[in-house]
């Protein structure tokens, strides 16, 4: 009996419908497969760019710790105050220097402004 068993199953395994059946059943978990490599490919790229996003924010953190250890100092809040508002302590000046060739007058246009209306009637007239 147990032979008759072993063989029917042999036989129904190998029939064109248990072979269709397996070939549909093998399709769908490829498939499902292949969407699990999907999502695991995308979620490495995410990863790969969180990663890059951590590393500037990183370097982002330390030179703004930089930065406020500078300014916790008197001479970084001197420094701030001088550059940022022109400030000078009592008894120093500033002197503001601007790169370039110094411009003469001779080549300036000089510009005459419109009359109005009602001066070229009041000239008309002499006044």
């Amino acid at each position: 009996m147990k032979h008759r068993n072993r063989y029917s199953w042999s036989r129904f395994l190998s029939s064109p419908i248990a072979i269709i059946i397996l070939a549909i059943l093998l399709i769908f978990m490829l498939r499902g497969v292949w969407g699990v490599y999907g999502k695991s490919s995308a979620a490495a790229d995410r990863l790969a760019q969180a990663q890059a996003s951590l590393d500037a924010l990183k370097a982002h953190e330390s030179d703004l710790e930089r930065q406020v250890s500078y300014l916790s100092t008197d001479q970084g809040v001197e420094s701030e105050i001088r550059s940022k508002f022109r400030a000078a302590l009592p008894g120093e000046s500033v002197a503001v220097i601007i790169d370039g060739t110094p411009t003469s007058t001779d080549n300036v246009p000089v510009v005459v402004p419109a009359k109005s209306w009602w001066m070229k009637l009041l000239s008309v007239f002499g006044l």
